[in-house]
């Protein structure tokens, strides 16, 4: 494995640490609602799991969250009918209402049943594309084509 860190300024002037892409598995696109609650001030807020991975998860909230990296969490979230309650940390933030959690000191019994339902994920991973691929709104305008060839 591979990666580094470098400091970054990000649009609130705020300095943070960034580290390059280490992700060891794939993520996997989700839609579930989710309870996110920042133990470090015991501030709560309501979000939907974008996607999810056996280190960690995307969530976006309905409002904006102003967390810095590395910030203590604990998020909610149920999916194929497995309820999972997870500890983390906030490892990156964007636009104020995405945040990247990575997974800490789950219980291996929990990052089971975590596997089992990233399996189930995969295996449903084709059909969902398929789906999304013929539900497209518009197909794309020769204007956008000839826009895209000359980029």
């Amino acid at each position: 494995m591979t990666g580094g860190r470098s400091k970054v300024n990000d649009p609130r002037g705020n300095i943070a640490v960034r580290e390059a892409e280490r992700r060891e598995g794939p993520r996997y696109a989700i839609a579930e609602g989710s309870a996110l609650l920042f133990t470090g001030d015991g501030s709560a807020t309501a979000g939907r799991l974008v996607d999810l991975s056996q280190d960690g998860c995307r969530v976006q909230t309905s409002v904006p969250v102003f967390s810095r990296a590395w910030f203590p969490v604990e998020v909610f979230f149920q999916t194929m009918g497995e309820a999972f309650r997870f500890s983390g940390i906030v490892h990156w933030t964007s636009r104020g209402n995405l945040l990247g959690v990575r997974f800490v000191n789950a219980i291996p019994e929990r990052m089971v049943a975590l596997a089992k339902v990233i399996c189930r994920l995969e295996e449903a991973a084709p059909a969902r594309k398929v789906i999304e691929l013929m539900t497209e709104q518009e197909p794309p305008t020769a204007a956008d084509q000839r826009s895209e060839w000359n980029t």
